[in-house]
């Protein structure tokens, strides 16, 4: 996912919020979620929003805080 500072103002601790569908028989459990920049773990939560027929994780709810310079686009994984 990207997230971006539009403003042209950087911002501490920008709270991000971000829905992401996964596919049937994926994954089963958000216990170990890490979302990363570069490589290196963030501090973020997975909520677990929708499930499939099989128990499967059908929708997670990933949410954080990251620093953004200004105008800076940061992808994360």
């Amino acid at each position: 996912m990207t997230i971006a500072e539009r403003s042209g103002v950087p911002v501490k601790n920008y709270f991000f919020r971000r829905g992401i569908a996964i596919e049937k028989g994926l994954l089963y459990s958000a216990d170990n979620i890490v979302i990363t920049e570069n490589g290196t773990p963030i501090t973020s939560t997975a909520e677990i929003t929708e499930t499939y027929d099989d128990g499967s994780i059908k929708w997670l709810l990933v949410s954080g805080k990251l620093d953004l310079r200004a105008n800076e686009f940061k992808s994360l994984v």
